[in-house]
């Protein structure tokens, strides 16, 4: 089997696997099952574009980013953490903040409040849409 069919090996830039779907390959549309690809095929259709739209749950709140980065500079580098989940929109980057505040001072609760900053959004939602 060709290297790019290979289980696991459709990522995203972040690290996390492709959901589920019917995506184009080799001139067809061919069905990944989230981890490998599936026997099913379909000629892609004319009116579908070969691009998929992805929608995450990131939303960048710039209040929050610009306090978090001042926190950051006044407490050299202490609350790095969230400031780069509030940069890049997470969710949870409140979450990841009080994690930093309580246990930044363990260096392990510092290092998991990155490692949680720099995980990859959650897809909430991906579409197909027709060409113009």
């Amino acid at each position: 089997m060709d290297d790019d069919l290979q289980p696991g090996r459709q990522h995203d830039r972040q690290g996390e696997y492709t959901p589920a779907g019917w995506y184009p390959l080799e001139g067809e549309m061919r069905y990944w099952d989230g981890w490998q690809w599936t026997q099913h095929y379909q000629e892609r259709s004319p009116h579908l574009s070969p691009y998929l739209g992805v929608a995450t749950d990131a939303r960048t709140n710039g209040v929050e980013v610009a306090f978090a980065w001042v926190l950051t500079i006044v407490t050299l580098g202490y609350f790095l953490p969230w400031a780069v989940a509030a940069t890049r929109g997470k969710s949870n980057s409140l979450a990841i903040g009080l994690l930093n505040f309580l246990l930044g001072w363990t260096l392990i609760g510092w290092v998991v409040a990155l490692v949680l900053a720099c995980l990859a959004h959650q897809v909430t939602a991906v579409a197909t849409f027709p060409r113009r």
